[in-house]
This record gives C-alpha cells, structure tokens and sequence, in this order.
C-alpha cells in the first residue's frame, strides 16, 4: 500500500527535504509530492526522461533515504559528472536559480 506524503509531513531533516523540494521544482515545474511503500520515502511521480530521469532517480532516492555521507557525496560526484557533459543543463540551473533569488529578494523588498 503506497500512501502519499507531502513535504510538511515527511520526516526528512528540513534541509535535506528544501534541498529535494527546490531541485524537484527546477526539474518538473510542480511541487514536490512523495510516496511512501516498503523502501522508504520515493518520488510519487517519475521524473521527466529528458532530464535524465533514472541519475534523478538514483539521487532523489539516495537523499530521500539516507544521512550517509557516502551516499550524499556519490550523488554529489554523479551530478557534477552530468553536469561536465551537458554544460547547457547546468547554464540553464544557473538562470532559473538566479530568476529564483531575484523572486525571493522581490518578496522580501515587499
């Protein structure tokens, strides 16, 4: 039986799930939404293919359910790796971070 969780139920550290929650939203242009079966915390939707959905996977999966370091830093180098042969992808981040933090500074000028 999989039930659904959202961020402000899930028991993540809060700056692992921010982390998780903002990547997601960068990624998929909608709120992050998690599930919960017999492995743990999981995705409640597969992300987008072109995205390279399956290094996604393994590094939501490994954030979701675990505090190792090790893992943190495999999914660390796994990105970094992505991110060195698709230098376009990585520009794009770069923007919608920077469109991001100009929003949050909007709001909080408000």
């Amino acid at each position: 039986h999989t039930q659904k969780h959202t961020h402000a139920t899930s028991q993540l550290q809060a700056d692992h799930l921010s982390v998780l929650s903002i990547l997601y939203m960068l990624l998929e242009q909608h709120p992050l939404s998690l599930t919960h079966d017999d492995d743990g915390l999981a995705l409640a939707r597969d992300l987008s293919s072109f995205w390279q959905g399956a290094t996604w996977q393994r590094v939501f999966a490994s954030l979701l359910n675990t505090d190792s370091a090790a893992a943190l830093a495999s999914a660390r180098r796994e990105l970094q790796t992505f991110f060195a042969q698709n230098p376009a992808r990585l520009r794009l981040v770069r923007v919608t971070m920077a469109n991001i933090r100009r929003d949050l500074q909007w709001h909080e000028d408000l």
